[in-house]
């Protein structure tokens, strides 16, 4: 149950940064520095990695160790 718990928190981490590269072109487009859309890119991409290491580590706890 805690791994999909985890999986879950990862998930709405991923909706919500989605919207910080949206903001940062925007940003971008008003006259603000793109190093904001680089760390905006940066975090989606690290809530990405999270994610889909949180569902490889789910998938390996229901089947159980390999080897």
């Amino acid at each position: 149950m805690a791994h999909r718990i985890s999986i879950l928190i990862s998930a709405f981490g991923v909706v919500a940064s989605t919207l910080l590269p949206v903001v940062a072109i925007l940003a971008y487009w008003a006259g603000a520095t793109p190093l904001w859309v680089g760390a905006g890119v940066l975090i989606f991409l690290t809530a990405v990695h999270a994610l889909v290491r949180d569902v490889r580590d789910g998938r390996r706890a229901r089947t159980g160790p390999s080897a």
